[in-house]
């Protein structure tokens, strides 16, 4: 080997070695945490993850890092990693007027309210506003758990240390509704929103009231969407602004407003839980049900998606997955209304009248039974037999929505079987003739057959196929159980 060889190999080896000293070098950890800030001030959370963790990597011991990778990972919706990095930050020494308000609020966020009154009820901090923060979340915390002189304490001393101090007056206009003092959580949210226009928790709680309380979803949406303006990163604003939208069936107005939601949060259960919702409203049960699978891997536990999962195999006919889902959201949450009509139907369907009834009959033993349950009920006192029983649950539906065909349907054919049958027939003749449906004449058709009035049966036949080829495109729209997913026929949060 030449000795100028050996002498550009030594050459690129300096060359090699001096450029990896100079890539490892970088910026320096205090220059990459100044850069994480400026992204957090910009809500760019993600960026600011990545500056701080180079940091760390130069610097594991840095209070102030583990401070702002807990800070960030909590603004990102990553509560349990940010839990572990502010405690690092604690352990650290970082300042605890810092730290501990953030802690407090990642505690709170899991949920784990014993937890943070145990651990933060008697911390004292220095910093007026850190105090007002720490008490705010003790305050929600003892709320939770239902010691209202403990909330009234520690919501004051928040205002003491800090007058005016802006999330304990929401926690406090929160509790008003709470009380269903609906008018008082209002204003409290106007005060805030009037010194703070950018408040988004206010518009948020503004959405609430107008939307769950006043019956104004209008209003409500536009406050969603101020909250969301205020914070776009706010995942409870968003999942506001598309609760509206799904119960107005305005599907491509929410198609657009989850666009951000799914960029934003995409592995997020409430973000597969309004994915799968948005499919099954759209009648896409196969997208779905691929997509209720994704869910229940990160919800699998949760009642509400169960019972939309529940929902989705009971349309698709899979009646034993829909009773399984069905069943293990009841246990977890027995007064699940939805989930308990849709299981009695699920029997109805399988032809199990005996369990159906087995079901029904203690909910309509309450002193206050859900008028959705009626035409349910009287679909399973035909289901065994008993035409008067039924028919006294068909007419209480139909008195409901005495001008529901699919109801006054229901009415005729359990007049037909408790042998009033001219009566029934002339009713099922009106229907038909006026509903662009074919529920009514399917139930005409049956009835003719059955008297063996098969010209007039023919006719009927000839009609219904006439309006079905009229009215096809109305058929495939979504149907009427698909916005029940909760309460009062609202999609719900999970």
């Amino acid at each position: 080997m030449s000795s100028v060889t050996t002498s550009a190999r030594v050459a690129m080896s300096a060359l090699l070695v001096s450029l990896l000293v100079v890539g490892c070098g970088g910026d320096s950890p205090d220059k990459m945490l100044a850069s994480a800030k400026d992204y957090l001030a910009k809500n760019d959370t993600k960026s600011a993850v990545i500056q701080i963790k180079n940091a760390l990597q130069k610097n594991p011991d840095s209070s102030e890092a583990r401070y702002l990778l807990g800070k960030a990972l909590l603004d990102g919706g990553d509560r349990v990693a940010a839990e572990v990095e502010l405690r690092k930050a604690l352990a650290l020494k970082h300042p605890q007027d810092l730290v501990v308000p953030r802690l407090a609020q990642t505690v709170a966020g899991q949920g784990q309210f014993k937890k943070l009154i145990e651990e933060f009820g008697k911390t004292a901090l220095t910093d007026p506003v850190a105090k007002a923060d720490l008490q705010t979340w003790l305050a929600t915390a003892y709320g939770a758990q239902g010691d209202q002189a403990a909330f009234g304490t520690a919501l004051a001393a928040a205002l003491a240390a800090q007058p005016g101090y802006a999330p304990a007056l929401v926690v406090q206009a929160r509790s008003k509704a709470v009380q269903r003092d609906f008018d008082g959580a209002l204003a409290g949210a106007d005060q805030v929103i009037a010194t703070d226009p950018r408040n988004h928790e206010a518009w948020k709680l503004k959405g609430d009231v107008q939307y769950h309380s006043k019956k104004q979803p209008d209003e409500a949406l536009a406050s969603y969407r101020k909250a969301i303006a205020a914070k776009p990163d706010f995942l409870s604003g968003h999942v506001g602004a598309l609760t509206v939208l799904l119960e107005q069936r305005k599907f491509a107005d929410a198609q657009t407003q989850f666009e951000p939601l799914k960029k934003l949060a995409p592995n997020h259960p409430q973000t597969k839980f309004i994915e799968t919702q948005l499919a099954f409203q759209k009648g896409d049960y196969k997208v779905a049900k691929e997509v209720s699978q994704q869910m229940l891997k990160v919800a699998g536990d949760n009642p509400k998606a169960l019972q939309l999962a529940g929902a989705i195999e009971f349309q698709s006919n899979s009646l034993v997955q829909a009773e399984a889902y069905l069943s293990k959201a009841l246990q977890l949450a027995p007064e699940l209304s939805l989930a308990q009509r849709l299981l009695i139907m699920t029997y109805v369907r399988a032809g199990q009248a005996d369990r159906a009834l087995a079901a029904l009959q203690p909910i309509l033993a309450r002193p206050t039974v859900d008028p959705a349950l009626f035409p349910i009920a009287g679909q399973v006192y035909l289901q065994t037999g008993d035409a008067k029983k039924a028919q006294e649950y068909f007419a209480r539906a139909a008195k409901l929505d005495p001008t529901d065909p699919k109801k006054r349907t229901a009415v005729a054919v359990a007049q037909f079987k408790d042998g009033q049958a001219d009566v029934a027939v002339g009713e099922l003749q009106d229907i038909a003739a006026a509903d662009a449906g074919t529920t009514a004449d399917m139930a005409l058709i049956s009835a003719h057959l059955s008297r063996k009035e098969y010209d007039k049966a023919l006719k009927a036949i000839d009609a219904m196929e006439k309006a079905s080829r009229q009215t096809l495109g109305g058929q495939l729209a979504g149907p009427d159980i698909a916005r029940q997913a909760g309460p009062g026929g609202r999609p719900q949060e999970l």
